[in-house]
């Protein structure tokens, strides 16, 4: 299966049950990513962050893209691992709060995922509920 209708099913599924608010299917392309864009590539998801930022997916790659910077990327067959909220997970953190600063990791974390790649790290963060499609996306094309 294509990587684009494998990337659509999964943002279909949680759309259609209005799970999803920060996710647009076939969104408008804004100028300053159009002219980074390859012959033929298509946008299909638009997800806006609630940090920073808005992330474009393609049928290739990822792309952020921020206010007055040069869009980031990520290609999807440059990804090694899909991490939920850091390479680490949970390890060695407590759950009382006074006891460790990581306490509340995993609320203000759930909406990150972080992809492993070669030459480093690209991390998606402030993803809402959003993260779980782009996870479960993922961890599909990476079998």
């Amino acid at each position: 299966m294509e990587i684009a209708r494998k990337l659509r099913i999964q943002f279909v599924k949680h759309l259609r049950k209005r799970y999803l608010k920060n996710a647009t299917l076939d969104p408008r392309v804004p100028s300053e990513l159009l002219e980074h864009l390859e012959p033929a590539e298509c946008v299909i998801v638009e997800v806006i962050s609630r940090k920073d930022g808005r992330y474009f997916f393609t049928d290739r790659r990822i792309f952020l893209l921020r206010q007055s910077t040069t869009p980031q990327f990520c290609r999807y067959d440059k990804i090694l691992h899909t991490h939920w909220m850091s390479k680490s997970g949970l390890r060695g953190m407590t759950i009382n709060a006074e006891e460790s600063p990581g306490a509340n990791f995993k609320t203000e974390n759930y909406d990150r995922l972080v992809l492993e790649t070669s030459s480093g790290d690209f991390v998606l963060d402030g993803l809402e509920q959003s993260y779980l499609p782009i996870f479960n996306f993922f961890r599909w094309i990476n079998r």
